[in-house]
């Protein structure tokens, strides 16, 4: 589906209304967050969310994730959830999202599901990946292969690619590894996941990024101490080093994409 403009402005008036209670919390409990992907791009280039975008994404390192996972579900005002394994075990993203109550932004592949489909921000935990890069990549392989179980054992159709059947592909494929991890629980999938991915928190490395993914990674000190930034009616945390990480990510970042890319989700289902 294509957004009205009234629907992505209600899109961005939620997303924006669930990282303040975000906020909110992180600054009453000492948590730090910054902002990530698309979002820090967001808040440089525009001082606000990518005019086209449709989502929020944050990140924190590991041990402010993992208080943040603890005390959001009771510090979260009415009207929001914190959908994360330990609160939704059926939901197929390994990281976290605080979704908001009474909304539905469905993607087709999660439209079977009987989980929260409420609108949402992104919470990502950023932990630490070799600095030698063919041990990186090794890991990231590890990683990519497991989600793809975690994510198959509920989930087994694609909507993230452009094209019929790049679609059909990995559908099948996500069918093949359903039925081969049936025998596995979903908790012995993730927490092995999980193991994998907190590998080297505790090693020297100063390098950090989400899921061993080489478009995030950056040192620790280009993330933190964080600063902050104008984001449309707010101000939110970003990276203390954003410039160097988004070009890293984007290149040329200030320069804005052909209109034919400036697209976001486009979810199944939206009710607002």
């Amino acid at each position: 589906m294509k957004y009205t403009e009234e629907q992505l402005s209600k899109i961005h008036e939620y997303e924006i209304e669930i990282l303040e209670e975000i906020i909110r919390i992180c600054e009453k409990h000492g948590i730090q967050y910054f902002s990530a992907g698309g979002t820090t791009l967001g808040a440089v280039r525009h001082n606000n969310i990518i005019p086209w975008d449709d989502d929020i994404d944050i990140g924190m390192l590991r041990p402010d994730y993992e208080r943040f996972i603890r005390i959001a579900p009771k510090e979260l005002k009415n009207g929001m959830f914190l959908q994360h394994y330990s609160t939704e075990p059926l939901t197929p993203t390994y990281y976290a999202k605080v979704r908001k109550d009474g909304t539905v932004f469905a993607e087709e592949h999660m439209k079977e599901l009987p989980i929260h489909k409420g609108v949402f921000v992104d919470v990502f935990p950023y932990d630490k990946v070799p600095e030698n890069d063919k041990e990186r990549k090794k890991l990231a392989r590890q990683i990519s292969a497991l989600n793809q179980l975690f994510v198959a054992k509920v989930l087994w159709k694609a909507s993230n690619f452009h094209g019929e059947d790049k679609k059909a592909l990995l559908t099948g494929v996500r069918s093949m590894l359903h039925v081969a991890c049936l025998p596995l629980s979903r908790d012995y999938l993730f927490n092995k996941l999980d193991r994998l991915v907190r590998k080297y928190n505790d090693t020297s490395s100063s390098l950090v990024t989400y899921r061993a993914y080489d478009f995030a990674i950056a040192r620790i000190d280009d993330y933190l101490p964080a600063r902050k930034c104008k984001f449309g009616r707010i101000e939110i945390d970003i990276p203390v080093h954003a410039e160097k990480i988004l070009r890293r990510q984007y290149g040329r970042y200030m320069e804005l994409p052909p209109e034919e890319k400036r697209t976001g989700h486009a979810p199944f289902e939206l009710q607002l």
